[in-house]
């Protein structure tokens, strides 16, 4: 959840700035069409209404709201973070285990976090 507040913060300082919020329109509509899921489709696995998916990519006043990104995320089986970057960014792609892991990581706290980290560089050295 930490990952997605802080990408979410971003957009939120930049949905003003319409280059950001077409980076997160075209991400969603290329993350639909890599894993072959039409608006009816992402429709069906958010709970949102076809109209209201369609208002993201025709309306230049509608972006979709952090709730929704969830849901939509949730759906196409991708991480928020992976709707901000550009093709430029290079984001890695998660495993469902990879994602699961960065999911326990937010659980802990800073200390225990600097544990895991002390442990997985001592396997490093």
């Amino acid at each position: 959840m930490l990952f997605l507040q802080m990408y979410y913060n971003c957009f939120m300082t930049a949905i003003k700035s319409s280059p950001m919020i077409s980076l997160v329109k075209t991400n969603i509509l290329k993350f639909m069409k890599e894993k072959g899921v039409t608006v009816r489709e992402l429709a069906l696995r958010t709970g949102l209404s076809e109209v209201a998916i369609r208002n993201w990519f025709s309306a230049a006043n509608y972006a979709p709201s952090l709730p929704n990104i969830e849901k939509v995320c949730a759906a196409l089986e991708i991480q928020p973070f992976e709707l901000f970057c550009a093709e430029t960014d290079e984001a890695v792609p998660l495993s469902r285990e990879k994602r699961a892991l960065l999911q326990k990581y937010d659980l802990l706290t800073e200390k225990q976090r600097n544990a895991v980290t002390t442990m997985m560089d001592s396997y490093f050295q």
